[in-house]
């Protein structure tokens, strides 16, 4: 019985090692439950949330190929959920506008968990400009895809956490 575990366990840990090798296309869910974010806000102010990524090629994120022009729209239509979730109205030419820009996102394996780092570039129409940084890390068994959602949600609320962005937002 104990060889039977072993062999399941050895066949299991080579899937996982295989499957880690070759980087597989995939675009995040924005589905991800949202984490509270220090300072709630609310406002009535309309903003205009824009694409900023021009890149449409996939490219190398450990795990993953990444087409940061199309993760930056998961980022944006998270944004969207939250903004208007807190009373804000999403349109265009509205006075406020955030400029959105995945610029990388990275997944790397350790012997017991892998990690997430997703860089994102924001700029506000007032000229106000940050890099926002989600990270999300489970063990090695777990839903790889359901990971890097959260690293995903998690750069989102690393934005609407910056006071100058909420300030910006708000005023």
């Amino acid at each position: 019985m104990r060889k039977k575990h072993m062999r399941s366990f050895l066949a299991a840990s080579l899937a996982l090692f295989l499957g880690a090798c070759g980087a597989v296309s995939y675009t995040p869910k924005p589905d991800r439950p949202f984490e509270s974010i220090p300072a709630e806000f609310k406002s009535g102010n309309r903003v205009t949330l824009k694409n900023a990524q021009p890149a449409t090629e996939e490219v190398s994120g450990g795990h993953w190929l990444v087409n940061r022009h199309a993760w930056t729209d998961v980022a944006i239509t998270i944004t969207q959920r939250e903004l208007t979730a807190r009373g804000m109205t999403i349109a265009d030419g509205a006075p406020k506008v955030l400029n959105l820009c995945i610029e990388s996102a990275n997944s790397a394996s350790g012997f017991v968990k892998i990690s997430s780092e997703i860089l994102m570039h924001v700029e506000t129409g007032a000229g106000y400009k940050a890099t926002f940084t989600g990270k999300n890390s489970s063990a090695m068994a777990a839903n790889l895809e359901r990971q890097i959602d959260g690293a995903m949600m998690r750069v989102v609320v690393a934005m609407l956490s910056d006071p100058a962005i909420v300030k910006y937002l708000t005023d």
